[in-house]
């Protein structure tokens, strides 16, 4: 029904659809009720971190609508470091061999806060630049809650994290996706500025290169946090002007700026982006809490739920390996006459994990269907011991536990990772 509400809206509103039909809607939405639920509807979607709320950009774009276009400013600027502004420079850095979907990876960042500056690394193992740069900003984000920072400016050089932050873009790997359920329980007001690694002088940015170093210690596997007082060359770089357009690096020529776009079509993109992320990220959230599975194994919106098929007993047993139907029937009292013991050795235990870990078949199997669930198990349990993941370690740094149930959430996954016999990490072929 969202989903509904919001395509007929967007129809309404762009600019392509007839006069008539903006103008009847503009002139009558106050008084619609079908208006007023679906401004209801966007306040139910998850809110983005960064900027104005959905509700507040549907506005901006209605009242932009009627504004002259004005020439989009050159240069940003954001507070200084004090008592209640925090300043965070991430960056995150990967090393990854041909043909290789992961390699050794580590995240860095400064955050300038109440006269101090914290240095930190950290080391990710097997991992993607993309998760790298979401790390960094994870961890530092983590570090400015921890001192209670009610304002943090974020200065990235990765887009796609900034497009994370400004709600505009859905996390399509796990880094990405472990800072996002972050930002649901972040308090800091979050603001995002995206800067230009390795420009050409006087644009250099000095802090994102400071950045990029402890990064690339931190992929050597270096983890350390240095304290120390905020210099005068710091605090005076941070008051020059963050440029709009990229300046060039060395030796190059700054290549062309991006057309300009009319403020209310500007608008109604970033509303349009905004609210298809939303929506996602609210499918996203309800996966999580119904499956109960650890966020890294998640399926993200739009990939379809594994199901393997097993011709067994003359029956069609259906393995769900990301929900298992016997944990559901035991969850709800209404459902626990639906519970059965194993068809196969009359065990108690009726779990995937014990169909396809544990179970030893009784005299009462066919051979037939011995063959068939043995084939099954075999094909199934091929992985256990070679799979891993963009992030292999846990919140505290220590590796995430390999649990037999926690397998059969990574296997059927869509982002598949196996660990080779020469310790390259690289993705499925379809035939495995």
């Amino acid at each position: 029904a969202i989903s509904l509400r919001l395509n007929y809206l967007l129809r309404c509103l762009d600019p392509s659809s007839p006069r008539f039909i903006r103008e009847e809607f503009l002139q009558h939405r106050g008084t619609s009720p079908w208006f007023r639920a679906c401004l209801q509807s966007l306040n139910k979607l998850p809110q983005p971190k960064v900027g104005l709320g959905l509700r507040e950009r549907l506005e901006a774009y209605i009242e932009s609508m009627e504004l002259q276009a004005d020439d989009p400013p050159l240069f940003y600027h954001h507070p200084l470091p004090d008592e209640l502004h925090a300043v965070l420079v991430t960056d995150g850095s990967a090393v990854l061999d041909e043909g290789a979907a992961a390699g050794p990876a580590g995240w860095g960042y400064l955050l300038f806060f109440n006269g101090k500056t914290y240095s930190a690394c950290g080391h990710l193992s097997q991992s993607t630049s993309g998760t790298a740069e979401a790390m960094a900003i994870y961890h530092g984000l983590e570090h400015s809650q921890r001192l209670s920072a009610p304002f943090v400016y974020v200065r990235t050089d990765n887009s796609s994290g900034k497009e994370l932050l400004d709600g505009k873009w859905f996390p399509d790997n796990v880094g990405c996706l472990r800072l996002y359920l972050y930002l649901q329980e972040c308090t800091a007001q979050v603001h995002c500025f995206k800067v230009f690694s390795h420009c050409a002088e006087p644009h250099r940015d000095i802090l994102n290169d400071a950045a990029d170093e402890l990064a690339a210690r931190g992929r050597t596997g270096l983890s350390e946090c240095v304290v120390t007082d905020t210099t005068e060359a710091h605090l005076e770089f941070l008051r020059l002007p963050i440029p709009r357009y990229n300046p060039g690096k060395e030796g190059k020529e700054p290549p062309l700026p991006p057309p300009f776009v009319p403020p209310h079509l500007e608008a109604l993109s970033s509303f349009k982006q905004t609210v298809h992320s939303c929506i996602r990220a609210s499918q996203m959230l309800s996966h999580l809490s119904t499956v109960r599975c650890n966020f890294r194994w998640i399926n993200f919106p739009g990939v379809p739920p594994a199901i393997v098929g097993a011709n067994i007993m003359h029956q069609q047993y259906l393995y769900h390996l990301r929900y298992d139907l016997q944990e559901h029937f035991s969850r709800y009292f209404a459902l626990h006459a639906f519970r059965s013991s194993c068809p196969f050795c009359g065990s108690a235990d009726n779990s995937n994990v014990h169909r396809i870990f544990t179970c030893n078949q009784s005299a009462t199997v066919s051979t037939q269907d011995f063959v068939s669930l043995t084939r099954y198990q075999i094909t199934l349990r091929s992985y256990r011991f070679c799979y891993t993941s963009l992030l292999p370690l846990d919140e505290q740094g220590i590796p995430y536990p390999r649990s037999d149930i926690d397998y059969l959430f990574w296997i059927s996954c869509p982002q598949l990772l196996i660990v080779c016999t020469d310790g390259v990490v690289r993705p499925l072929s379809v035939a495995q």
